[in-house]
This record gives structure tokens, sequence and C-alpha cells, in this order.
């Protein structure tokens, strides 16, 4: 009789009994083996590997994928030499390597003299067990070539025997069971979960299982007992987060252990800190001991998708997930597994929510683009399964007529054929190929979902399926999803406008992505980590900020938001507590502050406290959501209002303005107020004046260039104060036209700041400003870069450059062009770029504000750069990109550890740039920070350019200690500062 209870994925038994397997780490169990003591042993041949991470074959003690024991003959990664050894070990709580409830035993340990397994090499292992110890033996044929064991601390340890083969192609004979002591776990019977949503109207019908509904407008789940509901969980709260492979262990549960000495014990923490927050239910990669108290759970991803793309792949998981060969002939019976193994157990579990299919797909492709998929079907193998489905749909889609495949293709192909047989298939760079591409994604759409959630179905009928867990976003194939799951999940990691209060870039797209998919949502990860945790924050998603103010902050903002939008059903925190400051690995080095707490377990004072605030309010916000289907919660972006306009003469002028702080610390200073181009004072002699609203004078000067540039001084502005006031100009009677100012500096001029100890050298090459020297020390360059598209991508640095230079008070400012004049041969388009700098408040502020073509044809152009160049202790040498990803000011930085300095670059405007400093593989530097563009400047024309004044800023130490905190201070604080003129 068979004696196993079902052969997994992967397994093929053979006519002479034996087991074929090619491994994908699927337990292969003996029927009715629960044991509380026993023997077990088969005889492994392993044949090759078939993958280049860790693999292991052998013996299983199973009482679920995260406990069991494991004896694997083990090969290392081909990065890591590839070893041979042999292993006995536990798997406790999703913890591999685990120690917990076992000491070694080394007097059973042993190794014969210069061992180690081989392929083709037959080898008997055996595991033999009671409640005293756990036992482990490799023999081949007679001789005893490895053994080791463990001692149970108390207790009996029962499972399942079986054998687990993972990355290996192998045979396994002569399995057998030589002796057991059965043993029946005891059966829970589950009760539904007590939720109350504390809303009208409270009670649906009951089915015993969640589900999702619309009540009233607004979509909701229903728990079992027909109570409305919301998912607010936070992922990885669990005992054993996060290894550390620099460390070789999990500081946190290290900690953890010292404190509590049992997950039990933990557990009982986290639940009760978990309930007292708010949180309503568990996210995923939560301790088991978590489960069944009160807080409703997913269930751990399933993986289907990732955990297939190991076996037979479309996107190759390399770094991270990739993406299954959905026409595989096999994707159908490995979803069948994984639901039949996973899901089965689960069907009649009320607690549980439903299930993730994966987490982060690689939908794009490793070009991400919204065709990738197609793009990776083209690059497999000739007769590859994926290349096969995409030349069926092209001969469909093009009603099997080459000659338009080719058209629209720009290609030269006989047959169909050629698209699935050929060594070189057609290459998609066509707008209608692109359009096939995405065809062909929608077609693995459709097999992925549909696949995947008919198992799940088959296996449990009872619990909705929660999506796949989308990266952000995803090709148009929002509606397929929404076909087959009864919630789709994603994971979004958007920026926040502080000053505002919003949500940037986001709502719209959630609005979009539920229009399309006509299913609610599911926020599955977000989250802010912020600077003053001390953690690296240099690698993993999130908007990074300064301090945990700011993080809470960001909290309520982003969540008030997801609870008031009527299709959002759940909202997931990422996480439960901080990574590592080593770093996870060196394939996954994540490093920031996402936890509610940290690695000793002392949570987020700030964070928590606003967690538990806005999750009290969480039913009543989003219960009153149904207002917001047809507009948005946030707060809309306002301008200061003016009453009086202005008044503008052919000699006289009279503008009012508004200044606003809109930052969160009182400023005290100049403020520059920007006047009408070539306004009456530009063109004649005369005398201005500046007032209060009630006609008192301020303190106030006027640049003499153009007089296109006043500044106004301001006592203690407090933050969300407005102040209003008016300039006026009158022209001397008789008029009398003012003289051209020029104050014109020679291109390779040096000046000195008669208020800050900094020194500027201008130069042509790479204009304009080839040295910036503060306290006789050289800190960096300064540029413009213009992003110019021709027959390719040019990045243009200006060649020549004209400035005017003035002091008025305690202000210094220039304004100039700089221009580019291309060599004879080359390609490019000269232009001009109109600048300004001004020295004010102790910075130093940069702004260019108009783009002119000097050439003969329209001028083509994708982005303009902000460019400062580092020569700290004066080389560039060891000058590397400081800073974090992400960072809330969108701040560049470069740092030079020996000399222990900085310069870099903040804008007063972080939301209208992007930023990334670093070095290229020939250590040339790169510190773009640029406004993207999408203009097309007619021959001889000019065009205004958007981004505002950026500062540039420098010190000693490095990014986020004394100095950088102070200019970034600063910045802030002149930042905040909203000026807004009247028109006339």
């Amino acid at each position: 009789m068979q004696p196993w209870k079902r052969l997994p994925f992967g397994y093929r038994e053979q006519p002479d009994g034996s087991i074929a397997v090619r491994g994908i780490g699927a337990p292969l169990l003996w029927r009715d083996s629960s044991s509380e003591a026993g023997a077990f042993s088969a005889v492994f041949t392993l044949h090759r590997a078939t993958t280049s991470q860790w693999k292991t074959a052998g013996l299983t003690l199973w009482r679920n994928e995260r406990n069991h024991w494991r004896l694997n003959l083990v090969e290392a990664p081909d990065d890591a030499d590839r070893r041979h050894f042999v292993e006995l070990q536990q798997m406790y709580g999703g913890q591999w390597l685990s120690q917990e409830g076992v000491v070694p035993d080394e007097s059973l340990a042993y190794t014969r003299e210069g061992w180690q397994w081989n392929y083709e090499t037959p080898y008997r292992l055996r595991i033999e067990w009671d409640n005293q110890k756990i036992v482990g033996e490799v023999w081949e044929g007679d001789t005893l070539c490895w053994r080791g064991g463990w001692r149970f601390r108390e207790g009996i340890y029962w499972g399942e025997m079986g054998i687990v083969v993972n990355g290996f192609q192998a045979t396994i004979r002569d399995a057998r069971i030589e002796r057991m002591k059965p043993f029946t776990p005891s059966g829970v019977i589950l009760k539904p979960p007590p939720v109350r949503a504390r809303v009208k109207p409270a009670r649906q019908r009951a089915t015993g299982f969640f589900r999702v509904e619309q009540v009233e407008g607004v979509w909701w789940f229903i728990d079992p007992s027909g109570n409305l509901f919301l998912a607010l969980g936070t992922d990885h709260a669990s005992y054993f987060v996060h290894w550390c492979e620099a460390l070789g262990y999990a500081p946190y549960h290290r900690n953890m252990e010292r404190r509590h000495g049992s997950e039990a014990r933990w557990a009982e923490e986290t639940l009760q800190r978990l309930k007292a927050w708010g949180f309503t239910a568990l996210g995923v990669n939560h301790s088991v001991y978590l489960r069944h108290k009160g807080l409703p759970h997913p269930e751990q991803i399933l993986g289907m998708g990732q955990g297939f793309a190991y076996h037979d792949d479309l996107v190759k998981p390399v770094h991270w997930t990739g993406f299954p060969n959905v026409f595989s002939p096999e994707w159908e019976s490995w979803c069948d597994w994984i639901a039949y193994e996973r899901c089965r157990p689960n069907r009649d579990d009320p607690w549980l929510l439903g299930y993730m299919l994966d987490n982060e797909l690689e939908w794009f492709g490793k070009d991400y683009l919204p065709w990738g998929l197609a793009v990776e079907a083209l690059r497999r193998p000739a007769g590859h399964t994926a290349r096969v489905a995409l030349a069926d749909l092209l001969r469909q889609r093009y009603k099997g007529d080459i000659a338009a495949f080719n058209r629209a293709w720009e290609a030269n192909l006989r047959d169909f054929r050629e698209i699935a047989e050929s060594d070189t298939p057609p290459a998609i760079r066509t707008p209608r190929a692109q359009q096939d591409g995405i065809a062909f994604v929608r077609l693995a759409a459709r097999r992925y979902f549909e696949t995947a959630t008919r198992a799940i179905r088959k296996h449990d009928p009872n619990h909705l399926i929660l999506g796949c867990r989308f990266a952000g976003d995803a090709p148009p194939l929002w509606d397929i999803a929404g076909e087959y799951c009864d919630v789709i999940s994603v994971n979004t990691y958007p920026r926040i406008d502080l000053r505002q209060g919003r949500v940037l870039d986001w709502e719209e797209r959630l609005r979009q992505w539920h229009k399309e998919s006509k299913r609610p949502l599911m926020i599955t990860e977000w989250s802010f980590p912020a600077l003053d945790s001390g953690l690296p924050c240099k690698h993993g998603a999130g908007m990074r900020v300064d301090t945990q103010s700011q993080r809470a902050r960001c909290f309520r903002i982003f969540q008030e938001t997801a609870l008031s939008l009527p299709f959002v059903v759940g909202s997931n925190f990422f996480m439960w507590v901080d990574e590592p400051a080593q770093g996870v690995s060196r394939t996954f080095p994540e490093d920031s502050n996402y936890g509610l707490v940290n690695e000793q377990g002392v949570p987020y004072r700030e964070l928590v406290a606003t967690a538990t605030e806005v999750h009290r309010r969480a039913y009543e916000i989003h219960a009153a959501s149904r207002r917001f289907w047809e507009r948005s919660p946030q707060p809309t972006e306002t301008r200061p209002v003016l009453t009086a306009k202005a008044q503008i003469g052919a000699d006289s002028m009279r503008l009012p303005f508004v200044v606003r702080n809109r930052g969160e610390q009182a400023f005290t200073g100049w403020v520059c107020v920007d006047l009408p181009p070539n306004n009456p004072a530009s063109r004649w002699k005369g005398a201005f004046a500046c007032r209060t609203r009630e006609g008192k004078p301020v303190r106030f000067t006027v640049e003499p260039l153009y007089r296109e540039r006043a500044w106004v001084y301001l006592q203690n502005l407090r933050p969300g104060e407005q102040r209003e006031y008016t300039l006026s100009f009158a022209a001397e009677r008789p008029r009398t036209a003012r003289p051209q100012q020029y104050y014109r500096l020679a291109p390779d001029a040096q000046i000195g700041s008669q208020h800050l100890p900094l020194q500027l050298r201008f130069s042509a090459e790479r204009a304009p400003i080839g040295e910036l020297r503060w306290q006789g020390e050289p800190y960096g360059r300064y540029t413009v870069v213009l992003w110019q598209v021709r027959s390719e991508n040019r990045w243009l640095a200006p060649n020549q450059h004209a400035l005017g230079f003035v002091q008025v008070e305690d202000i210094e400012y220039g304004r100039g062009w700089l221009f580019h004049q291309p060599e004879p041969d080359a390609p490019d388009i000269p232009f001009a770029v109109e600048w300004e700098f001004m020295l004010v408040n102790g910075l130093m502020l940069v702004r260019y504000f108009t783009l002119q073509n000097r050439g003969k044809q329209p001028m083509e152009v994708r982005g303009i750069y902000h460019y400062p160049l580092s020569l700290l202790g004066g080389s560039d040498a060891d000058d590397e990109a400081g800073g974090v990803p992400n960072y809330y000011l969108n701040a560049g930085v470069w740092e030079d550890r020996a000399a222990n300095r900085f310069y870099g670059a903040i804008p007063l405007n972080p939301l209208a740039w992007r930023c990334s400093f670093f070095k290229d593989e020939q250590g040339r530097q790169h510190p773009d920070l640029w406004v993207p563009l999408a203009m097309t400047i007619p021959a001889g024309e000019s065009r205004a350019l958007p981004g505002g004044w950026v500062a540039l800023v420098w010190g000693r130490g490095r990014f986020g200690e004394t100095e950088w905190r102070m200019r970034s201070q600063q910045v802030q604080a002149y930042g905040g500062l909203e000026v807004a003129v009247a028109l006339p």
C-alpha cells in the first residue's frame, strides 16, 4: 500500500518503488506517522543541484512548516564555495537553526575523518528520538560517516516522519519507519472572534467566516458574527525577527529571549501592546502564539508565484521575487499542492481573514516596463513555453497574417513559429509591439490569478483571497486581479507633504485601482523611517524623516487618509520591530527604522501614542468616508489670500504682498520678494517704500541690477502667522531714465563675502562656480546641467557665463547667464540658462529661472539639474555620497570621512525635485538634484523654469550630525516662508 499521505509537487514514484525528486522544499510525509518517539530512515542519492542558493536533502520530523527538525545533506551557495556538509537542526516558530528548548549533545558528535558527501553516492540517513534526545546519522553502506544530536530540556517532541528535498535532483530508496510511538495532537474548537465595530449598522448576516461587503456606500470586512470590521495590523510581529548575517544571530530575538525567556511569555506582552495601540488584526509573518487571542489573522504569505519561480521562472528570482512561468504544464499542479498543504488545514478557522498569494512579484520584469513580462518571454530559450504562448497570442491578434505582424513590429519573420523557435526573436520597440506585450502580460495575469485562486477555493472555499501584494503599482491588469480576488492588496510607500498634511501622488492611484478592479483595497505595507533612531536607514523603502515626531505625523496623515477612503478595508503598518543596524544580509541589506519598537523592545513613544489615538477613531472615520467617493478627504493646497490688487503704471507701482510661515519654527531674517519683470522701477529713477498693512514702515532693500528682487526683514514670524505688506515705487519728477546697471564680474573673478567667511572663484569651465571655499578650505564646485535629447540623451554643462554682482544691506546677490556653446562637430543645440544666487541669512541660495534655445532647431529637453560637485579636503577622490535615499527634504550630500567635511544641496521646496547623489564605476560624481521637464523649445525662444531656490550647504562632520542639522534647520526655516505677490 502507498505509505505516503500524498506525493507533493516535484516527487514521482517509480515502478521499482523509488522516489524521483526535483525538490522545491515540499515535505513528503508518511501516512499516520504522528509520533512522540521512534526511528526512521531512507537512502538518498543526489544527482545535481537545481539552484545556485542553499540546497538541502534529508529526513524531517515535521509538525508544520514553521516547526520541525531536519537531518540534511547540505550544499552551500555557489558564491560560498558550494561546500558539502551535514546538519541536524530545528526550525522553531519560523526560525531556522533555533536552539529553543534544546542543547547540543557533544558526546554524540562524530564525523569520519576527511569525509564529506558526494554526488551519485547513496547514503542512508536515519533519525531516532524520544523524550530525552534526538539523534541523526549518515551511513555509507555499513560505515558511519556522521552523527549529531540534541537533548530536549523538557517535555516531548512529536511530529510526522518524512522527507524534504530542496534544490536537488535526487532519488530516494528504501524509506522505512523502523519504530514509532503514536501521538494524537489535541483538537482545538475555535470560536468566532469577539469583534465589535462600534458603528451603525453594526450587524450584518453572520456566515461564520470573514467576507467583504459594501454597506451604505462604504466597503468593510464583515466578521464571522456579522459585525463590521477594519483590518489594522502590523507585519513581522514575531519573536524571531530579524536575522542579521553580519552578527550571526537576530538581535531582537536575543534581547527578547533574555527578557521573556520564552515565545509564549513574549506573546503575552506583544498582544497586550497591539491591542492597547488599537491594532485590530495581525499582519503577515506573525508569531502563531499571537493567534486566536483576540486579533484575527491572515495566513502567512503563500508564495505561490515566488516559490514556483525558483522551479520554473519567467522572471528569474535573483535578488528579489521573480515571476513564475505560468505557462508551464506544472503550474497548475504546483498551485494545487500549495493550496492542499497550506489552505486545507485552515478551512474551518473563523479567526482567519484569508490568503495573500504572494509578495511583490516582478510584474514589470527586470526592465520595469508595462510589457516587461513579454520582454522576459522573448529572452527565454527557443521552444520555452512562455515564448510559445506569446507566439500563439500574436498569431491570434494578427489573425495569422505575418505580414501585418512584421509591419507592426518592424520585423522580418516568415512565420509566427519563429517567435517561439528562433534564436533571434523579434524585439519590442514599436508602440504596437508594446500594446501586444501588454496583452501578453494580461494573459499571464489571467493564468496566474485563475489557477492560483481556483486551487485555493478547491481546498478552502470559506476564506477570502486577499490579492498578491503588488509592489506599489502593476501593469494594466487590475480588472483581472479583481475578477479573481476578493480584496486587492498593495504595498505603497508614498511621500508625505508635512507642511500641507497630504499624502502625495497616492490617493488618485488608489481610486483608479479600485475603479478598475471593482474590489476593495488593503494597504499591506507602508512606513516612514526616522533618522534619530540611530539606525543607518540606507536601505529599504519609505520616505525618511529626521525625527520620531515627524514620523508620528506621517503615521497620522497616512492612516487617517487611508481610513477616509470608502474602498479601503485594511491597513498594515510596516512593521513591528526595527531592522538590525548591520543590515539583514548581503543580498537583503535593509537597515531601517521601521519598527513600532526598537531592538530592545522599547516602543517609540510618539509613534504608538499617535497610533492609539488614530485607531481609537478608526471606525468613526471610515463610517463617515461615504462622502469621499467623489472628493478627496485630504486638505486642499491653499495660497495666502490678498484682498488688494497690484497697481502698475507707466512710472509707478503699488505691490501688495503676503508672507506666511508654513514651517515649524519662528523666522527672523530677510525674505526675498520677486517683483514683476520690466517693472517701472527697472526703467526710471525713483524711490521705494515698504509698509505693513497698518502703514508702519519696515526694513527692506531692492537689488540695483534689474530691480526685480526685493528683501523685507521679518522679526519673529511665528508658525502659521501671516503678515501683509505693500511695496511702492514712484519715479522722480521730472522722469529720469535709469541707466543700465552692469556690476559685471570677469568670467574668472573671485569674490569674498562681506558677511560670511566664504570665497567664490568663478570659472567658464563647467560654469559658473569653479571653487567654493569656507574659512579658507575648499568644499566644492557648482554648475548647471541640461538634459537634451537629440538622437541620443545628452547631459550638457555651460562653458561660458556672464554675471553681475552687488551687495545691499546684509545681502550679496548675483544674477547672470550660463551659456553652452557646442564644439563645431557636436550635435548639441546651444542654450543659455538665466540664474541667480544670494548670500542671505547665513545661507547661499541658487536658482535658475529661464532657459533659452540659442540654436537654429527646436530643442527637446527632459530635465535640468543643480550640480554641486565636491572638493572636500582639496580633492573629490575620497568623497562619497552621504545621506539616505528618499529623504523628505530631497537633499543630496557628499562626505569625506577623513577630512570630516560635507558639501551638498537642499531644495527649499523638496516636492519639486528628484535627488540622487552617486559615483559611477569610473569614480565620477553624479550629484543629480533635478527637475523633470518635458518641453520642446523652438529656435530662438525661451521658457520659464520651475523648481525655485536651492541652498548649497557645507560644514564639518557628516550628514545628520550637528552642523548638517543646523544648516538643514536654517534651510527649512527659510523654505517654510510662502510669499504671494498681488496681480494687477
